[in-house]
């Protein structure tokens, strides 16, 4: 349990664990899905940059796929839990958004979306499904090139220090994904368990639980991280957690 957090990457905080203290930065908090690193960063600076950021990611809009029906899912700010919120906006509710939870609502095409955009530093592109069309002779008839929607204002070395944290979740001792790496390939990744129900008083291990309330199992990741060409999501549904059910 860590406390503390603010700008990516120039401070450290104090983790408190079983082993004593240890001092916690962005890196070592997405390694190891320090959530108390992110309730403190969240605390700091409210909501809404959290949320400007994940739009620009692509978070709560559709992603223009355009051959089947998409949900915006929701980025949350302050003004949304305004009018949608009984009470309106407090600031413990930035620090469920710094993690993915309360009223965050995110598609799988969405993460692909976002987690290209990081591998590519920053630019987003809109997802297609045909890259060309060929004549039964093999000849091309149309040929869709990418389409660039947005870049995201973020310097080298921001971007730097979030691959570097990917990386890490899969390749050092310690990440949550670390049974994952590959001997071929560096995978950037970070793994994600979405709750699903309400939690009773006494925390149950997944088989113990009804399958539609455990929770679901996220993994998302793009290879080779040094040089990006695959982006990878995985969505394990109701399937527990995102290192050892959805990663593998």
């Amino acid at each position: 349990n860590c406390s503390g957090g603010y700008t990516l990457g120039s401070r450290r905080w104090r983790c408190h664990n079983e082993r004593g203290h240890g001092s916690v930065d962005a890196k070592r908090a997405l390694q190891v899905s320090c959530d108390t690193y992110f309730y403190r960063s969240a605390d700091l600076m409210g909501i809404d940059p959290i949320a400007s950021m994940g739009k620009l990611f692509g978070l709560g809009a559709v992603a223009n796929l355009g051959v089947a029906a998409e949900v915006p899912g929701v980025m949350p700010d302050s003004a949304y839990h305004q009018k949608y919120t009984p009470g309106g906006y407090t600031k413990g509710m930035a620090l469920n958004t710094a993690i993915g939870q309360g009223d965050v609502n995110v598609t799988p095409l969405q993460l692909a979306v976002l987690y290209s955009a990081v591998g590519n530093k920053g630019h987003v592109f809109q997802p297609q499904i045909v890259q060309r069309i060929e004549s039964p002779e093999g000849q091309v008839v149309e040929s869709f090139a990418p389409k660039q929607v947005r870049e995201i204002p973020m310097t080298d070395e921001q971007y730097k220090l979030i691959i570097d944290a990917l990386v890490s979740v899969v390749n050092e001792p310690g990440g949550t994904a670390f049974r994952t790496r590959s001997a071929d390939y560096t995978i950037a990744g970070k793994t994600g368990t979405a709750q699903v129900a309400k939690l009773g008083t006494v925390r149950l291990k997944k088989e113990q639980m009804d399958y539609f309330e455990r929770d679901h199992a996220w993994f998302a990741s793009f290879a080779p991280a040094e040089d990006p060409e695959l982006t990878v999501i995985v969505l394990n549904e109701h399937g527990g957690h995102g290192g050892s059910d959805a990663a593998p």
